[in-house]
């Protein structure tokens, strides 16, 4: 999935579970919560391309960072 996607999805999980406790602070939240994941694109440009998809789809995607 691609930023955007992973920002959407955030938007519409936070919305469906949160819009009643956080109102429209449940889009935000979503929105953070759904860009954690690849927030390892930080440290793409110190990494070798191999390194940088193995780091991308097992660390940062993986439920104990959840």
């Amino acid at each position: 999935m691609d930023l955007l996607t992973h920002i959407a999805a955030g938007i519409i999980i936070g919305e469906l579970t949160l819009s009643n406790k956080a109102g429209k602070k449940a889009l935000y939240w979503g929105a953070f919560a759904g860009i954690i994941p690849d927030l390892d694109l930080l440290v793409y440009p110190f990494l070798e391309t191999t390194k940088a998809l193995l780091w991308h789809t097992s660390i940062t995607h993986s439920l104990l960072i959840i």
